[in-house]
C-alpha cells in the first residue's frame, strides 16, 4: 500500500512540473547602434504534457529601437513557425517597448524544452542602460486538444548587456583608461567621432568620469547616454 501511494505521488509530481518561458543564457554585450540576439527558452516540459503553440509579450526600455523575431531550435524541431507583431518602441524613458509573438505550426506536435524564439534587439546610439531591463509577460500555451496552459505565471525579468557608449576601448565597462583617453582627446583639440565630430572638452571628460563611477553601474552615465554627443 505504501509503495503504491509513493508511486502515485511521484507520478503526480512529474505531471505537475511547471511549464514556463525563460530568458536565454547571457550574451556578449552589444555595442550601441548594432543588434544582438536574446533567446526565449521553454522549460519544464515533460512529455506527453506540453504546449503545441505559444504566445508571449516581450518588453524593453526606450534604449531598444527595434525588435524582430525568428523561430528557435526547439520550435523548429516541432515543425513550428513564428509570427510577431510590429515592435512598438517606448516613446519616453518611463514607458516600455513591446512586441508580441506566437509560435505555431499546422500540426499538433508538442514543443520540447529549449529555444522557441530568437529576438534580435537593436540598441540605439545613446543607450541609458548597460544592463538593459527586459521582461517576458502574458505567457500563454495551448495543448493539442486546445486547452490553455501557462496562464497564471509571473513576469520573467532579466537584463540584456549593452556596451556603454562611453567605452572608448570596446569593453562593456568604463574605467580609468577611458577617462585618460578622453582627457587626451580634449587636450588634442581635434574633432573626434565620440564627441559628435567636434573637439572634445572637459564636459566629455566629466561624462566619462560619471560613467566610470560605481554608483552608475548599470547606467552609461548619471542618467543619460551623453557620451556620444558634442561638448556642452
Amino acid at each position: 500500500m505504501l509503495r503504491a501511494t509513493a508511486a502515485a505521488l511521484i507520478f503526480v509530481c512529474a505531471c505537475a512540473a511547471q511549464v514556463t518561458l525563460s530568458l536565454g543564457p547571457p550574451v556578449a554585450a552589444v555595442p550601441p547602434g548594432t543588434s544582438g540576439i536574446e533567446q526565449i527558452v521553454l522549460t519544464g516540459v515533460a512529455f506527453p504534457q506540453g504546449p503545441a503553440a505559444l504566445q508571449f509579450t516581450f518588453t524593453t526600455t526606450s534604449d531598444i529601437t527595434n525588435i524582430t523575431g525568428a523561430v528557435g531550435s526547439a520550435a523548429t524541431a516541432a515543425v513550428k513557425q513564428i509570427a510577431c507583431s510590429t515592435f512598438q518602441p517606448a516613446v519616453t524613458s518611463t514607458t516600455t517597448g513591446t512586441i508580441t509573438c506566437i509560435v505555431y505550426g499546422l500540426n499538433g506536435n508538442l514543443i520540447g524544452n529549449g529555444p522557441v524564439a530568437l529576438l534580435s534587439l537593436t540598441v540605439g546610439q545613446n543607450p541609458v542602460y548597460v544592463s538593459e531591463p527586459i521582461a517576458i509577460l502574458n505567457q500563454l500555451g495551448v495543448t493539442p486538444p486546445g486547452s490553455a496552459m501557462m496562464t497564471q505565471l509571473n513576469p520573467v525579468v532579466g537584463t540584456f548587456p549593452v556596451v556603454s557608449p562611453c567605452s572608448l576601448s570596446g569593453s562593456d565597462t568604463v574605467g580609468m583608461s577611458d577617462v585618460m583617453t578622453m582627457i587626451e582627446y580634449a587636450l588634442a583639440a581635434t574633432p573626434e567621432p565620440i564627441c559628435g565630430n567636434q573637439a572634445c572638452n572637459v564636459v566629455n571628460v566629466m561624462y566619462e568620469i560619471l560613467a566610470a563611477l560605481p554608483l552608475n553601474s548599470g547606467l552609461t552615465t548619471s542618467g543619460a547616454g551623453m557620451c556620444r554627443t558634442g561638448p556642452g
